[in-house]
């Protein structure tokens, strides 16, 4: 923080866990250099439970900023959460979306081509995901054969009307662009650029 003249939006921590988020969370609270400044994490923080239950009063002084895949809400979406939460009683969210679209564009190409040798599945496979919208949304993919990049929320841990701390939405990532907007009526403060 000395190097940015104690610009504490200029320090930060990231933090990649799941549920011991709220440990870390409490015990960071006796050490001032990391309890003051931004803490970034993934999807294993964001909306964490466990973090606004156990942990609500240091999760709402960091923030605790994480990054998670924009939900694209359709109804094949809705449908296919309905019969997941039905079938398993867990949640469901974008990442069994993901994986339940790259089965169906196997199965597909599978389909398409008549043949389960992987040489002619693995040459059907980009086409039919370049055009598939699957319940994830567009399947597409990059010049690496991955997924192309999603638009991602970012949610932070927030003073609840009703609970300690609530998870919001305070800022969207676009890939496309490159460019991050920020709620800043939610975060309280317009951040400081690059």
């Amino acid at each position: 923080m000395a190097k940015y003249g104690g610009e504490t939006q200029r320090v930060g921590v990231v933090m990649l866990s799941f549920d011991e988020i709220a440990v870390i969370l409490k015990q960071s609270s006796s050490f001032s250099n990391i309890y003051n400044v931004h803490w970034w994490g993934s999807d294993g923080t964001a909306l964490s439970q466990r973090a606004m239950d156990d942990a609500p009063e240091e999760a709402n002084h960091i923030g605790f900023y994480s990054l998670l895949s924009h939900q694209t809400i359709t109804p094949s979406y809705l449908a296919l959460e309905q019969r997941y939460v039905a079938l398993t009683h867990q949640q469901f969210g974008m990442y069994s979306a993901y994986l339940y679209d790259a089965a169906f564009a196997i199965i597909k190409s599978v389909i398409e081509t008549g043949s389960t040798d992987a040489s002619d599945v693995s040459a059907a496979f980009p086409v039919i995901c370049n055009s598939m919208f699957g319940v994830s949304g567009w399947c597409k993919l990059d010049s690496n054969g991955d997924r192309a990049a999603c638009p991602y929320d970012v949610w932070g841990f927030y003073p609840g009307a009703t609970k300690a701390s609530v998870s919001k939405i305070m800022a969207w990532y676009d890939p496309d662009t490159h460019t991050t907007t920020f709620d800043t009526a939610i975060l309280g403060y317009t951040p400081i650029g690059p």
